[in-house]
């Protein structure tokens, strides 16, 4: 598989120091397309591990455990347009992309080849509402796009760090973003508009492609160890983790300054 990595990141040096060195020990050649948003602390960063680094233009928010570039359609729409620009720039060569994140640690390379367009988390579940507006807008009158379908889902979103998607695939869906009623779609459930782990799964969804499970996807397991607030967090081996390509919610460098730990800049 030919793989390239959209990172959108900000503040949080370390955190994305560490991804981008675990990322570069597996995959050391990949294209890397990084965004800084609201901060200016990662270009040095981006030298180091042979990242294209550009600035974003519109911010979206960055707390100490959490980052969103996407908080409300403005934000919505450019944080997708820098996609498009990364699959039509330093992503043009790739087939499938990964969305990269400060909590995304690439444990192993791929072995198990996404069976959707966008595959990534088991869940969650868009409102009902939602769910029967995608349902209508493709005539499905039965529950064969319900979460589990073998046939890609409906009635729920993945697109959290460490999903991948087929890079033509999106450049398609960002050429028909204009057929979306974003206003309508903000009434059935918000969360398309607000969050960018639900817009990219809602925009494949809306044009047509293939939502679901990836097996070399796993969230991982804090087997209640530790302070999500302290260094203590997000403590448990990796080798404790399951055995995928890439883990999400792995927080433990969200807890570290640069003063905290060496870093190699």
């Amino acid at each position: 598989m030919k793989i390239g990595a959209f990172y959108q990141s900000g503040y949080k040096l370390v955190a994305c120091y560490k991804a981008l060195e675990q990322l570069r020990k597996i995959y050391p050649n990949i294209p890397v397309a990084l965004y800084e948003d609201g901060s200016d602390v990662l270009e040095p960063v981006a030298k180091k591990f042979n990242c294209d680094y550009k600035k974003t233009d519109v911010t979206g928010q960055n707390l100490r455990h959490s980052g969103r570039p996407v908080v409300g359609i403005e934000s919505n729409l450019a944080w997708l347009k820098r996609i498009y620009d990364a699959c039509t720039t330093t992503l043009k060569d790739v087939d499938w992309i990964i969305h990269y994140e400060d909590d995304v640690w690439c444990k192993k390379e791929i072995t198990i080849p996404p069976k959707f367009t966008i595959a990534g988390a088991n869940g969650p579940l868009y409102t009902p509402e939602l769910y029967h507006y995608l349902k209508d807008k493709f005539n499905v009158t039965d529950e064969s796009r319900g979460h589990w379908s073998r046939l890609g889902s409906l009635q729920s979103y993945g697109g959290c760090g460490g999903t991948i998607f087929n890079r033509e695939a999106y450049i398609d869906v960002y050429n028909r973003l204009d057929e979306i009623d974003w206003e309508k779609i903000r009434e059935l459930d918000s969360r398309p508009i607000e969050w960018s782990d639900a817009s990219l799964s809602f925009v494949f969804q809306h044009a047509g492609y293939t939502s679901g499970i990836w097996d070399d996807w796993a969230q991982y397991d804090t087997k209640n160890e530790g302070n999500w607030f302290d260094k203590t967090g997000w403590s448990v081996p990796m080798e404790e983790q399951r055995d995928v390509a890439f883990i999400h919610l792995y927080k433990h460098f969200y807890n570290y300054t640069p003063e905290d730990i060496k870093l190699d800049l």
